[in-house]
């Protein structure tokens, strides 16, 4: 997709009357109406924020709808336009994400609460509809930090604690036998290793930035203890004394 400055974009978009058909799906998918959006106006916009359309129309398609939330005292206007947001983070790729973020630099935000007082609705409503904008910010901030989108893979922090602990067992299992080892299968198990420690590396710090973002708090994560540097020194010193199997074929031999 071809990059334009936001204002350009914007330019490019409102003077082509191609973009009357999105206009009024954005309108009706965020109407006053007490229902929700007909499916066929979430595709028309859907269709405009694909990676495929010009960058000019998926921006004009964003603005729509951040303009249908900050410019509406109407709660059901603010929530559908909520809704129809969510549901393109949840089900379009992750261009949609970074269309957004683009947005957020050039405009200082996403969703704008200035204007938004939710005069209609009961407190709670207002306060709830506010929580909502702030959750998606938050979603849309930590695919900014860890480049996916953590929500759809809030299960990933819990799912790794398993799959490490799956991986440390057979390293353990492998290292009971490393000592024993050929050479040649020494170095595999040693490459083996290496990779296990990068992998618990970067899995240490992929918990601690999920301590720090919204969905991370509160929740406990393993603490990984590296092995000391010395241990993948002494593994490499039994290699290059470590027998190999065709010396051992040559000895019998004899």
């Amino acid at each position: 997709m071809k990059k334009v400055s936001m204002k350009k974009a914007l330019k490019l978009a409102k003077f082509s009357g191609e973009l009357k058909g999105l206009d009024a799906a954005i309108a009706k998918a965020t109407s006053y109406k007490h229902k929700l959006p007909k499916e066929k106006h979430i595709r028309t916009i859907f269709h405009s924020l694909s990676p495929s359309k010009p960058r000019s129309e998926v921006i004009y398609c964003i603005e729509g709808l951040t303009k249908r939330f900050s410019h509406s005292n109407n709660w059901s206007v603010a929530m559908k336009s909520l809704l129809v947001l969510h549901r393109a983070i949840r089900e379009l790729d992750s261009s949609i994400f970074e269309e957004l973020l683009h947005y957020r630099n050039a405009k200082g935000y996403i969703i704008d609460f200035s204007f938004f007082h939710g005069k209609s609705a009961p407190s709670d409503f207002s306060i709830w509809i506010r929580h909502y904008a702030l959750y998606l910010e938050e979603r849309i901030q930590c695919f900014n930090v860890i480049n996916y989108d953590a929500a759809t893979n809030s299960s990933v922090a819990g799912e790794s604690v398993k799959l490490y602990v799956a991986i440390t067992v057979g390293v353990v299992e492998l290292l009971d036998k490393f000592f024993e080892m050929y050479h040649n299968d020494a170095r595999s198990s040693l490459r083996i290793y290496k990779k296990s420690v990068t992998q618990a590396e970067w899995l240490s710090e992929f918990f601690e930035t999920c301590k720090r973002l919204e969905f991370g708090r509160g929740r406990k994560f393993i603490n990984i203890k590296m092995p000391p540097a010395s241990f993948i020194s002494t593994m490499e010193e039994y290699i290059k004394e470590a027998p190999s199997s065709l010396m051992l074929e040559h000895n019998n031999m004899v």
